[in-house]
């Protein structure tokens, strides 16, 4: 997300997907300011760059992966956490452990 220097969101943009990224519409989901501002070029010009499908690939940081990324993440442990009895409204309905070894029905 994009903002101007006064705070008002000016554009999103999601990197990501089957072309690389994605921009939504300048301003949207808001309506444009009375005066929109005219100073947007920079923000503009990094937008552009940003949904450029080579210049992300040039980007790109994990060019040099391990040979064997599952025994390199091995030796890593993450918390993992679902849910927080503290704020109740963090979007967990319900969760349940599994050991995955059922197939699922075709």
């Amino acid at each position: 997300m994009f903002f101007l220097p006064d705070a008002t969101f000016y554009h999103e943009v999601r990197v990501g997907g089957p072309t690389g990224s994605n921009a939504g519409g300048k301003w949207l989901p808001f309506n444009p300011p009375a005066t929109p501002s005219t100073r947007t070029a920079q923000l503009d010009e990094l937008i552009a760059l940003l949904t450029n499908p080579e210049a992300l690939e040039a980007q790109n940081t994990l060019s040099n992966l391990p040979t064997n990324i599952a025994a390199d993440l091995a030796q890593y442990s993450f918390p993992f956490k679902i849910g927080d009895a503290d704020r109740p409204f963090d979007g967990v309905v319900n969760y349940w452990h599994s050991d995955n070894t059922r197939q699922a029905s075709q």
